[in-house]
């Protein structure tokens, strides 16, 4: 990867992590529905805009924004929710870490119910490079 490519990776990092940090003080203020709402919707505006600017051609088949819609619920709006509901009884530290193990239970998940998806080395290292980077942060003996 080049170091334009780095630095994408380490915005993005910071982006989704302020997300936590954001979400514990707006708890005083705003239901959980509220910040998902303006989350989504704040996100949806720049992504609108990003697709005007560019002139993207968009397929408005009746079946492609049905996809789109159940996409947006699976991927963002019912999990983002449920992580801001959680956030009402601990800390976006917390909520941050144990968001950060989806990719782990994804990998095993992946490898023992889709036949065509195996543990190739790459994944089976970056996994446990993950799993000791989140074991650092939440300390070893919070763990057991």
């Amino acid at each position: 990867m080049k170091n334009a490519d780095w630095a994408l990776v380490i915005s993005l990092g910071i982006l989704w992590g302020m997300s936590f940090v954001f979400v514990e003080p707006l708890l005083a203020y705003l239901s959980p529905f509220m910040i998902i709402y303006l989350r989504v919707a704040i996100g949806a505006f720049f992504l609108l805009a990003y697709f005007l600017i560019k002139k993207t051609a968009f397929d408005w088949l009746a079946e492609t924004i049905l996809t789109l819609i159940i996409m947006a619920l699976l991927s963002n709006v019912v999990p983002f929710l449920l992580i801001t509901i959680g956030q009402q009884t601990t800390t976006g530290g917390l909520a941050s870490i144990l968001n950060a193990n989806t990719a782990f239970v994804t990998i095993v998940l992946a490898a023992s119910l889709v036949p065509h998806e195996t543990l190739t080395i790459n994944r089976v290292v970056g996994a446990l490079i993950g799993f000791v980077v989140v074991t650092t942060a939440i300390g070893y003996q919070n763990i057991f």
